[in-house]
């Protein structure tokens, strides 16, 4: 059940960081209770870590969990830790934690002294929305999902490979624009807007082609936590261009994906055995494309756009672990996915753009180790982002 190494979305890190050191000399005295042994406990347990707090347990209902080992962490039930008879604090980091906070009260626990509610409405869409009304010039706009935005919790923070990128190959120019699945669509609409509040329009734009953003199933595959960003960032874009119908339009769009969320689960949440990450690969890299597509219509709507403006379209296709794809789904795996990528360069096929293939420069010793997600996982390692790196410095993309 131990995932060592944990993404975690920049603005999170930042406020976990963040209550840490405020707290840190309470918590130095107390020993520590996360209420959630997953994804959320585990990004908390490694900034504890960090900061030298090591009498740390994880509690859980779940009682599947209960009597484990989680990140090499005790996992207990809430009556065992109510028994510990020492100084203690329970930190609760569960998203849409209603429940355990109530548990907590219940127990006669205080909010902010006993126990503390570390759930977080994520906010990196504002920083993006600042930064295409940053006025620029000679600036290039960096698309992609969460590979970009995420910080990479190993031995030492890993910066997200889009500051990575802006800093290694865009020299300081890039305006990157990502959050978790991110899709061509709301590039599309990015795309608009920076048009209208920028001078003039990039010297180029790069779209990361993570084929998963890219899937008919992606606006089923994502959970409430990244459509309500989506809703907020493309509801502040409209807000930036009152007179686009066509983006008001998408907006309920989006609003409407965040409902159908809210009522249902992802088929990329499914239970963690072999079966469920061959079902959640299908649906995310071995897909049937069609020219109808949301996503390809609006990357062809992206070239055509940029075509008018004389301004050149990146295609990238980042590396892909497919090491780990053929071990799980077969040698298939491999053959399929590129299908995926020629269908979508056949749709494109008339259109001003360039594209280019970094699919094969990394083997799985480059990447991450995976997770329990029932993910391909393309988070790139410290070595994996400087051979990407040198890769597109070779191309001269910028």
């Amino acid at each position: 059940m131990s995932a060592p190494i944990q993404t975690i979305q920049k603005s999170y890190f930042t406020y976990l960081e963040n209550f840490i050191k405020e707290h840190l000399d309470m918590l130095c005295e107390s020993r520590i209770f996360i209420f959630g042994a997953g994804i959320r406990g585990g990004n908390l347990l490694w900034i504890l870590k960090y900061y030298h707090l090591s009498d740390v347990y994880f509690v859980d209902n779940n009682v599947q969990k209960q009597g484990s080992l989680f990140e090499n962490c005790a996992v207990l039930s809430f009556s065992e830790a109510e028994r510990y008879a020492g100084k203690h604090i329970f930190l609760c980091p569960v998203e849409n934690g209603g429940a355990i906070l109530e548990q907590l009260r219940a127990s006669g626990r205080k909010e902010g002294s006993d126990y503390f509610n570390l759930d977080f409405p994520f906010n990196d869409y504002r920083e993006l929305v600042e930064d295409l009304k940053r006025p620029a010039s000679e600036y290039a706009l960096l698309f992609g999902c969460c590979v970009l935005s995420s910080y990479i919790l190993d031995k030492a923070i890993l910066p997200p490979l889009g500051e990575f990128l802006n800093e290694q190959i865009g020299k300081g120019i890039c305006k990157v624009c990502t959050l978790p699945g991110f899709y061509p669509a709301i590039y599309y609409h990015a795309v608009n807007v920076c048009l209208r509040v920028q001078n003039g329009p990039p010297r180029c734009i790069v779209m990361m082609m993570e084929i998963s953003s890219l899937s008919p199933y992606a606006p089923l595959m994502m959970g409430p936590q990244n459509y309500r960003q989506h809703e907020r960032f493309v509801d502040q874009l409209a807000a930036l261009a009152p007179e686009d119908g066509e983006i008001r339009q998408y907006l309920q769009k989006v609003r409407d994906r965040l409902e159908r969320s809210l009522r249902g689960s992802s088929p990329t949440k499914a239970e963690n055995t072999p079966e469920a990450c061959r079902r959640a690969y299908k649906l995310k890299y071995m897909y049937h494309l069609r020219e109808d597509d949301e996503s390809v219509v609006y990357t062809r709507k992206i070239l055509s756009r940029m075509k008018e403006k004389g301004v050149p379209v990146i295609l990238l296709f980042p590396p892909v672990d497919y090491q780990r794809g053929e071990s799980i789904c077969g040698k298939e795996f491999t053959e399929k996915y590129a299908g995926v990528v020629k269908q979508l360069i056949s749709f494109l096929d008339g259109h001003s753009y360039r594209w280019i293939d970094a699919s094969f420069i990394a083997s799985s010793d480059f990447f991450v180790p995976p997770s329990s997600s029932p993910d391909i996982n393309p988070f790139l390692n410290a070595e994996g982002q400087k051979l990407l790196a040198a890769f597109l410095e070779r191309q001269n993309i910028m």
